[in-house]
């Protein structure tokens, strides 16, 4: 166990009108979903490696997964519907375990990259090491209905390829999974969450312990921001941490290869998972934050607007233009 004060649980500030800013110290659960973890939340690491290649595994082999409930005094009401939220912005930092066991990249690379050189699709990597890759989450089997817990099954039955009850993810349009752990025998690119990135390790270099990692989220990216608005109604917003970084196998995740692992809230609260967001609650129309739509959100919307202020940027597409006019008039119409 890390010494160290733990750090407030949370804290909520006012951003602005109509906005609010919720910083999440400690995650209210995280768990290494690897086949051959020992569950329940109790690690005081969780590492993140891939096995591509090797049949009956997934190529995202070892993931870690982090939530948090954001419901709660002080917090973020749920309940509202998915409609009533609008991610400012959201910001994850984790820090890293061990002690320069991997490279720092600051690039997605292609799954071209992680296929056999002798494969007529193969594209050399252009720069050392791999990822730290953020994504949302998706479940299977009866979690599709129930939450996801730091003590639920990693699958059920033997099989382990395919078959995590949660899974890193990224979404369509339509609120629809897509699961991301096999996408390189799958053959398709991905456009994560954010990429982990760090001020203190310079590209190439190898990552001390300790060092933090901040993942900006997309939250302009209108598939990154319903998940995020339907996470906030659940009261329970889920993200996944992963890395096609190899590892060599064997037992406990790994005995070779080059990847990072992350403290947990086990080892040190004041250095686990934080999660930080600024929030646009209720109407979009009611800019003033009085949970009133009337004429001073009106004129408040339009002094906004002229200066491009991000409370105009009513349609959540991260640009202020004539969209958000129209938006506006609705959500005000609508009251």
């Amino acid at each position: 166990m890390r010494s160290g004060a733990i750090g407030l649980l949370l804290a909520a500030v006012p951003a602005m009108a109509s906005h609010v800013t919720v910083t999440l110290n400690v995650p209210t659960g995280d768990r290494w979903v690897y086949p051959f973890g020992p569950g329940g939340g109790t690690e005081l690491r969780i590492p993140s490696f891939s096995a591509v290649g090797a049949p009956g595994f997934d190529d995202r082999d070892s993931q870690a997964l982090f939530f948090w409930d954001t419901d709660g005094s002080g917090l973020v009401a749920s309940g509202a519907g998915t409609g009533s939220y609008r991610v400012i912005s959201a910001k994850l930092r984790i820090r890293t375990s061990s002690n320069n066991t991997f490279r720092y990249d600051a690039t997605s690379d292609s799954y071209r990259s992680h296929l056999a050189t002798t494969d007529s699709s193969y594209v050399a990597d252009s720069d050392p090491g791999s990822a730290i890759e953020l994504f949302g989450v998706g479940f299977r089997n009866q979690f599709l209905a129930q939450e996801f817990n730091e003590n639920s099954p990693f699958p059920f039955g033997s099989q382990v390829e395919g078959s995590r009850n949660a899974y890193a993810a990224i979404y369509d349009e339509n609120g629809v999974a897509t699961d991301v752990s096999n996408q390189v025998r799958d053959r398709f690119d991905v456009t994560p969450f954010a990429v982990g990135l760090t001020s203190t390790v310079a590209p190439g270099a190898y990552v001390p312990t300790e060092t933090e990692f901040e993942f900006a989220i997309n939250s302009c990216d209108p598939t990154v921001q319903a998940y995020l608005a339907r996470g906030l109604n659940s009261g329970r917003l889920y993200l996944m941490v992963s890395s096609l970084a190899a590892a060599s196998g064997g037992p406990g995740g790994g005995v070779g290869g080059e990847y990072p692992d992350f403290i947990t809230k086990e080892d040190s609260p004041s250095l686990s998972a934080k999660l930080e967001l600024t929030i646009r609650t209720g109407s979009a129309a009611d800019l003033t934050g009085d949970d009133l739509v009337e004429f001073d959100d009106f004129l408040a919307f339009f002094n906004a607007f002229d200066t491009s202020a991000p409370e105009a940027d009513v349609n959540a597409d991260c640009v202020v233009d004539f969209a958000d006019f129209l938006a506006f008039f609705n959500a005000f119409d609508a009251g």
